[in-house]
């Protein structure tokens, strides 16, 4: 077993969906959230909450269980009963439904707990592709498809980049040129969303019959941009990129993207102030904000009455601008 107690939430900074049909995607832990196993007792205030997550977490072991043959040779499937048995439960800060990666904080935790106890080099390509296999089944029990990108960043916890090899490399966020003066913020909806029908919706209209569409394409090619400029220190073409993608977002997704926020992207789009982009699912949840001018744009949510929560990413200490 891992002694690892607490698992952070994380940010998906680029690649929500377009992972899906192959474009590459940045991903960092974020240590504001987090959770942790405990166990039941009766006299806790959660009580119902935590009497919740056990539930849950039996009918996550029924799911392992059903796919005995893939899961038991590297989790403890019977220590995983046992613990539920005796009340275990994971207690959670991770907005659930809100594109944070509570879903993936739990397959990370569970894994960390009834996994492997060796460490894990993140420079081994063939021990990450393998690790992200095993995610990509767990993490179906929640979505029906998943990426495994989730809970890989926040078991390894630290910033990953799926590069156009599409293999996952752990990446150094700090003093890049492009992110001097960079504010990363999340602008909070207040609505939760849920990720599986979602995803479903994306497939049908960006990979029908396994063939990837003219604008699936164009969403791909936008992603690696953003990312490839971020990471090479190109900020102009970084600014540039992201723009492009705001915009795609807000023509292409705009059912996904809650009434509320409506103004203050089109805001965005016309000033060129700041930049808004979904963050996981859509539908709700948060939205990224880029901005280089943060007193401005904080100005401007602050007038629409939208909170606007400055980010400080776990590992990007010394990432310019951030926070």
């Amino acid at each position: 077993m891992n002694r690892q107690t607490t698992w952070p939430a994380k940010l998906l900074l680029f690649g929500e969906y377009s992972i899906l049909l192959g474009s590459q995607a940045l991903s960092m832990p974020l240590s504001a959230f987090g959770a942790g196993f405990r166990y039941l007792s009766p006299e806790q205030p959660d009580l119902q909450v935590a009497t919740e997550s056990n539930r849950q977490l039996g009918e996550l072991l029924d799911f392992l269980i059903a796919s005995h043959d893939f899961f038991s040779p590297f989790l403890e499937l019977e220590s995983f009963r046992t613990d539920i048995s005796g009340g275990i439960y994971l207690a959670s800060s991770i907005p659930q439904r809100y594109g944070m990666g509570s879903s993936g904080a739990v397959c990370a935790a569970v894994y960390g707990r009834y996994g492997p106890a060796h460490s894990f080099d993140t420079h081994n390509r063939q021990e990450a592709a393998l690790l992200r296999n095993r995610f990509i089944r767990m993490e179906s029990f929640f979505h029906g498809k998943s990426s495994g990108f989730d809970p890989l960043v926040i078991y390894l916890q630290r910033p990953v980049r799926l590069d156009h090899r599409h293999e996952f490399v752990a990446v150094d966020l700090h003093e890049l040129k492009s992110a001097e003066n960079l504010h990363i913020l999340l602008a909070d909806s207040g609505v939760p969303c849920s990720t599986g029908p979602k995803v479903s919706e994306f497939l049908d209209q960006f990979f029908p019959g396994g063939m990837i569409t003219e604008p699936g394409k164009r969403l791909i090619s936008m992603v690696n941009s953003c990312i490839d400029n971020l990471l090479r220190g190109n900020p102009g073409d970084f600014g540039h990129a992201l723009s492009h993608l705001s915009r795609f977002q807000w023509e292409t997704f705009r059912h996904l993207i809650p009434m509320r926020l409506h103004p203050p992207w089109m805001e965005g789009l016309e000033s060129g102030l700041f930049s808004l982009k979904l963050c996981g699912s859509g539908g709700g949840g948060f939205l990224i904000c880029f901005t280089t001018e943060k007193q401005r744009t904080e100005a401007c949510f602050t007038n629409a009455g939208i909170p606007l929560i400055p980010l400080n990413p776990s590992g990007m200490a010394g990432f310019a601008g951030i926070g």
